[in-house]
């Protein structure tokens, strides 16, 4: 099979062979260029969504300290902002990655991290500790040990 390539490469010009080398590496530099830029934006993106996941949990850490959240929780117009509370009063929040945790005064506590985009999300089952999660194109159903928070009826 060499011996075929090789033959075949010999038999082509040096002008044919410069092009068929230069043209190669230039696809594969810009197929390196791609992959740079498109790795850029992911994490650009994943960033922004993290601080606004983070400033959002720090609105709803404010309205339970000052004994005014509202139900639902309330998101900025033209958002879309899913944000849960746990019975702990942890702020549960999607992002690009999944779902992020801040304790009450806003710090990052973990990631759930789901293979999909998150779209929506809710505690729910009779104790409020099956984590309900809408992805892309996936629900999911986790078993966790705590609780979702009770609102009032």
């Amino acid at each position: 099979m060499w011996r075929a390539v090789a033959g075949w490469w010999r038999r082509r010009s040096l002008r044919a062979r410069l092009t068929l080398a230069t043209s190669a590496g230039l696809a594969l530099a810009l197929a390196l260029a791609a992959v740079l830029l498109v790795n850029a934006l992911r994490v650009s993106l994943i960033r922004g969504l993290d601080l606004s996941a983070r400033q959002g949990a720090v609105e709803v850490a404010a309205l339970i300290d000052q004994n005014r959240l509202p139900n639902p929780v309330p998101v900025a117009p033209g958002t879309l902002t899913i944000q849960v509370l746990d019975a702990s009063g942890r702020i549960w929040a999607a992002a690009a990655d999944g779902l992020h945790c801040f304790d009450p005064d806003g710090a990052l506590i973990g990631k759930l991290h789901v293979p999909e985009v998150v779209a929506n999300f809710t505690f729910g089952g009779a104790k409020r500790n099956h984590l309900f999660i809408c992805a892309s194109s996936s629900l999911y159903s986790i078993l966790v040990n705590f609780n979702g928070a009770r609102y009032p009826r």
